[in-house]
């Protein structure tokens, strides 16, 4: 059985902090899914990551949207095969927010698929889709990572893959406060974001 698991303490702590900011205001986590989604949409699903990278976002076949209050609060499903599915658009211009979505996370030689929730910030079935390669075009072992071999070796592996993905996503969550905190910035994003809403 192995035990000494590597990143858990730091990803429980990087969890623990967002999900107390999201506990105080739970519309944050909407806000930022939607705004998320709509970056995703207009950018080509390109963001730019503080070390200079650029990474691909992309919201994946289904779309749960709320709207009102935990005591009487509206949910709305829609599936399709593009993020840009009119249904879910026409419910964000009735006021409802992205309150879970499936999304796909690619660093070129890394993709990921995961499924978040705004209200917990919980990422639930995530997959490691495509991992290192090597120039060959052949996978990247773990023990040529420097995780050793055997089911130790591919755990400590696949723990690291985990890990990227889960700073990736947190530094695009900490991208959205930076602006969400700045009133001018939030308003110009307010506005471009409306009108992206009513254009369905």
């Amino acid at each position: 059985m192995i035990t000494d698991i590597p990143f858990k303490d730091e990803v429980d702590e990087a969890k623990e902090a967002i999900t107390e900011l999201i506990t105080e205001g739970a519309f944050i986590g909407k806000e930022f899914l939607t705004w998320l989604w709509w970056k995703s949409s207009i950018n080509g699903g390109v963001f730019t990551l503080k070390d200079g990278r650029s990474i691909g976002l992309h919201f994946l076949r289904r779309l749960v949207l709320e709207s009102g209050t935990k005591e009487a609060r509206e949910l709305i499903a829609c599936s399709g095969l593009m993020a840009s599915m009119k249904e879910a658009r026409v419910a964000l211009s009735m006021g409802k927010k992205v309150l879970k979505a499936r999304i796909e996370l690619n660093t070129g030689d890394i993709v990921w698929q995961a499924t978040i929730s705004a209200d917990t910030f919980d990422i639930s079935s995530l997959k490691i889709v495509k991992g290192r390669q090597a120039q060959d075009g052949s996978h990247i072992l773990s023990e040529d990572a420097g995780y050793g071999e055997g089911e130790k070796g591919r755990l400590l592996y696949s723990f690291s893959l985990i890990k990227e993905f889960t700073k990736i996503f947190y530094e695009l969550f900490f991208m959205f406060i930076s602006i969400r905190t700045n009133e001018q910035e939030w308003e110009s994003e307010k506005e471009a974001l409306s009108l992206w809403i009513k254009n369905v």
